[in-house]
């Protein structure tokens, strides 16, 4: 089962319009609120994107392309939060749990249980995602310490006689 060819580049384009802030925080926050927008907007193609329920679904080349670029916007964004002291994959993984928060939030919000209203929905989602990129900021491991090379021939001994 394929779609027609390009169907997933909804997404990339909503992400890849939303220029730097320079407060990569709130830049972020733009991001799951834009992919929340998606997901009303369209809320088959977005669960066929990302929760997959037919096994024989294959993405197009197009839609692959797409996924691969909301992954390195996504990335990135979460990145630049995270600083530049961060091991490799660090990044990568922190958007992994941000992404599992937010397509959390969206499956809250799809069956009306994030909040009472609206304005009680919005401020939930708000305060959650960017509660979870603080702890994943917080809890991201650092660049590891160079590694010294130690010698491995056998210590000289200092001499014993007073000096």
């Amino acid at each position: 089962m394929n779609r027609r060819p390009g169907a997933g580049t909804s997404l990339a384009a909503d992400l890849r319009a939303l220029e730097p802030t320079g407060d990569p925080e709130a830049d972020v926050l733009e991001l799951a609120l834009a992919v929340r927008s998606f997901a009303r907007r369209a809320p088959h193609l977005h669960e066929v994107m990302f929760s997959r329920p037919f096994a024989e679904f294959r993405p197009g080349a197009s839609d692959a392309r797409a996924a691969e670029e909301i992954h390195a916007i996504v990335v990135g964004r979460v990145a630049a939060v995270l600083g530049p002291d961060r091991a490799p994959g660090a990044a990568r993984d922190a958007a992994i749990g941000l992404f599992a928060t937010v397509q959390g939030l969206l499956a809250l919000d799809s069956s009306g249980l994030l909040g009472g209203g609206p304005e009680a929905a919005d401020r939930r989602f708000r305060v959650t995602v960017t509660a979870t990129l603080r702890g994943l900021a917080a809890t991201a491991s650092p660049v590891p310490p160079p590694r010294r090379h130690r010698d491995r021939r056998a210590p000289r001994l200092r001499s014993l006689r007073p000096a």
